[in-house]
Formats: structure tokens, sequence, C-alpha cells
């Protein structure tokens, strides 16, 4: 499989999957499956509030491991703790979507779009930050034509119609493009792609999956 070199050829691997800058010291010893030390740090530039900054860092990659319950924990917290913290409510929605397992049922959406619709609402932020909202956003309010409405199939199961998906990744891609050396973008931008891929279900060539 060739791998697109965003930042430094295999290391991409190790990104994609942890979004890992450094493990934290206590990892020395490995962890048991399901262990949240697993998830490592993150580097993730954030305008909150400083003294929620490395909660936030936390889920993020608490997010890149797929820890999404306690990620929604973290996020919530911050946004308690930073009401006017856009990006708490975009953890908050990215943890209701899982773009390459089970696509969101009715209630997971509607609380997803919940999230989005406020941070959306907030003023502020920096441009990279309010190109990730905007991207979510197009995931949570872009709506499914019935001839792209089926279900693809992942290693996790079935995931939802692609329309949606393709708005996301169409977004993260110019916001990729914009940012080409910031790691954390390139990083969910390459899910954003994976997830293209699970959710062509007539795309017998894996040319998304390839393409991350």
């Amino acid at each position: 499989m060739r791998i697109r070199t965003f930042f430094g050829g295999p290391t991409f691997l190790a990104v994609l999957i942890g979004g890992l800058t450094a493990l934290d010291a206590e990892t020395s010893v490995a962890p048991e499956p399901g262990d949240l030390r697993a998830a490592g740090t993150v580097d993730f530039k954030v305008s909150c509030a400083p003294e929620t900054r490395s909660e936030f860092i936390r889920g993020v990659a608490l997010l890149h491991s797929f820890f999404y319950e306690e990620a929604r924990r973290i996020f919530t917290a911050v946004a308690a703790k930073d009401p006017n913290c856009a990006m708490a409510q975009w953890g908050i929605a990215m943890t209701w979507w899982h773009p390459i397992w089970t696509p969101p049922t009715p209630d997971e959406m509607s609380a997803g779009k919940a999230a989005i619709q406020k941070a959306m609402a907030m003023k502020g932020g920096t441009d990279l930050e309010r190109g990730f909202i905007t991207a979510l956003n197009a995931y949570y309010n872009s709506a499914d034509s019935p001839t792209t409405g089926e279900v693809g199939q992942s290693c996790h199961g079935p995931v939802g119609p692609r329309d949606r998906v393709m708005a996301y990744e169409k977004a993260m891609r110019a916001l990729s493009e914009r940012y080409p050396d910031d790691v954390e973008t390139q990083t969910f931008y390459a899910l954003a792609v994976l997830s293209v891929g699970y959710a062509n279900p007539t795309d017998t060539t894996l040319s998304n999956q390839l393409k991350a």
C-alpha cells in the first residue's frame, strides 16, 4: 500500500490511529485493552480558556483512540468551565459520529447536530477552529439523496449513507490544503477520506482507503 506522505511516511499510520506526538511516561508498561492511558497525547492548539486546554487536548487524544464516551465526558466538562469554547461543542459533536463505525442513531444524530449548532453560533476562535467546526457542520446538516442513501460496510459493521460523509470530506480537504503542516488537520482529513471509502459500498477498488 502506498502511503501519502503528509508529514513523514509510515509515521502517518501511527498519527492516524492515535494522533500521537509522544506517549505518556506511564505507558512504559503496556496498558491493558481499554486502558485510557493508551491514548497518549496530542498537540492541538485551541483558543479556549487556558485552564481548560490540557483537558481539551486529552479529549482529542481519546477521540483519536475511539474512546468516544470518555472523550464526550471531557469535552462536556470543558464546555461547562468555558461556555464560550466553541471547540468543546465541536468535540462533543465529533463523539456522536464514529466515521468508520456504525452510523449515528436518530438520537445520536440529534445530539451531535445540537452540539455543532452551538459551536456554529459562537463567535471568535481561530480560522483553523472555524474550519473544523464548519466541516463537521457540513456532515450534520447535509441531506442524503435516495441514490446515495445506501449503507456501506466497515470492519466494525455498517456505516451510514455517504452524502453527508462526502460533504465533510470535501470541507476537510479544503482545510487540509490551507494547513498542510498541521498534523491534527491532516489526521482528521485522513480519517475523513477513510470514512468516504467505507461509506461507498460500490467501490471495490478501495481507492479512498489507499488514498488515506
